[in-house]
């Protein structure tokens, strides 16, 4: 896997009950393969400031929006390959600049602001952290993905996201995978990546079944909810001491 990814592409996200899921999905089959990380569980840990700017930017703004985080996949320990991603959104187009490094480098890095890297892309990572004071990690999210890209073209990607789960106590990405959930238990949110146009196959398979696009941020639908919401216990118990 390279050090240094960038990814430039329009996002599409779909919300669908497990029925429909499954009917799409075997719809959709002859058309798709898995992707990269075909079944994977992620971890996220979204940056913000004390008065939550980012998020709140993030849902008012039209034309542009960016958030920053800090992305595992499956279980963290020290020497975990993580992900910090800085991502933009500037009239529809999502602009996606990720410095790979391992876990005990990024929580260096959030502890004392020292750069593990001076790549371009971790100088830009840098730069949006420090524009605003005390950004650091204010939101835990985790979630089931499965993924898929289309056969004849791998720029086409298809992800399903279930048992989105977050928290706002406890932001170490080392302390295990808990939370209260943001969606329904049978609810699944579909996402659309493609950098050119929408193949027909997938958008007749959409109409079919009447998925229709919607807008969502999972950081958003916690913040949306009530931040308190989400402190939780390792148990996943919500537990309301704390008022944002």
């Amino acid at each position: 896997m390279a050090n240094i990814m960038t990814f430039n592409r329009t996002e599409k996200k779909y919300f669908m009950t497990e029925d429909t899921y499954r009917r799409f999905l075997g719809a959709i089959s002859p058309y798709i393969e898995a992707g990269d990380f075909p079944k994977s569980r992620i971890q996220n840990l979204y940056f913000d400031t004390p008065d939550f700017y980012y998020i709140r930017n993030s849902i008012d703004a039209v034309n542009y929006k960016e958030k920053v985080r800090l992305r595992c996949y499956g279980e963290a320990s020290p020497d975990s390959t993580v992900f910090l991603e800085i991502k933009k959104k500037c009239n529809g187009i999502v602009y996606k600049r990720r410095e790979t490094m391992k876990l005990r480098e990024a929580e260096f890095y959030i502890r004392t602001g020292l750069m593990p890297k001076t790549t371009q892309i971790m100088k830009e990572i840098d730069y949006t952290v420090k524009q605003r004071e005390d950004t650091a990690p204010a939101v835990y999210i985790s979630y089931d993905r499965d993924s898929y890209w289309a056969k004849e073209d791998h720029d086409i990607r298809i992800t399903f996201d279930s048992n989105i789960l977050a928290r706002v106590n406890d932001l170490d990405l080392r302390s295990g995978i808990y939370g209260n959930r943001v969606m329904p238990e049978n609810t699944r949110l579909l996402e659309i990546k493609v950098s050119d146009h929408m193949p027909i196959w997938l958008a007749k398979a959409l109409s079919l079944y009447r998925i229709y696009p919607a807008s969502f941020s999972k950081y958003g639908k916690a913040y949306r909810d009530g931040l308190w919401k989400y402190y939780t216990d390792k148990k996943g118990v919500e537990k309301n001491v704390i008022n944002f």
